[in-house]
């Protein structure tokens, strides 16, 4: 039996049905006002069939400029309320940082050791520098240091520079004579033990291709004999 698509219409009818044939107990909350304003027909707007051009009567009345009052450009900028900013917080260091780590940018993946150190006077800084690990931070704040003496930001930079590379030049010095002294006494260093351990796992495969490959040339010189005394036995 053909049955007939459901119409918006036709949905309150339907409804009235089956609260007339005892199918549903009670109106839903939606009946009321579906009743009052139903749909229409389709989703589709229609063209209006009224002449939309001719104005009503309050439209024709003349209104005097003076009369209408508007918001200024700068009542309606005025109007706008802006969220409070935090200010920006910044430290005489962040100058010092950027500027050294520009010209030095290998320091920052340098590994170095997590001690927070101050530039206040009581501290020795000529000594400090020679005798401490030596990093990128301990030169921004020796040169904060200098400039809290009397020192310009380029003069401090200067004497800071001098100073971490006399101490990273005796560092690397320090570090090629202990690993010669290591090497002497039989150490190996590490990057040489990785190399060392490669060339010892391929020296074992190689051995172990030597013995299979004798094993196979001995079965080998076994059968080629078998074989040669049966051909004789004949």
């Amino acid at each position: 039996m053909f049955k007939r698509a459901a119409d918006p219409k036709t949905l309150v009818h339907r409804y009235q049905g089956l609260l007339k044939n005892n199918l549903r107990d009670a109106a839903p909350a939606w009946y009321a006002a579906l009743k009052d304003a139903p749909p229409p027909p389709t989703l589709v707007r229609e063209s209006s069939y009224f002449n939309t051009n001719v104005k009503l009567a309050f439209e024709n009345t003349t209104v005097k400029k003076a009369e209408v009052k508007t918001r200024s450009s700068n009542s309606r900028r005025n109007a706008k309320i802006k969220a409070p900013k935090p200010p920006k917080i910044v430290f005489p260091e962040d100058l010092l940082r950027r500027q050294f780590y520009r010209d030095h940018p290998h320091e920052l993946i340098r590994a170095r050791t997590l001690v927070e150190i101050t530039g206040g006077s009581g501290i020795n800084w000529d000594d400090n520098m020679l005798n401490n690990e030596v990093n990128g931070e301990r030169v921004i704040q020796y040169q904060l240091y200098l400039m809290n003496q009397g020192k310009t930001r380029p003069e401090a930079y200067a004497i800071a520079l001098r100073k971490f590379y006399e101490r990273r030049a005796q560092e690397d010095l320090e570090q090629l004579i202990a690993t010669q002294e290591a090497e002497s006494y039989g150490a190996i260093s590490y990057n040489k033990y990785q190399s060392y351990q490669t060339l010892r796992e391929e020296k074992k495969g190689l051995d172990a291709s030597v013995e299979i490959i004798a094993q196979r040339n001995e079965l080998r010189q076994a059968d080629k004999a078998v074989t040669e005394k049966s051909f004789t036995a004949n």
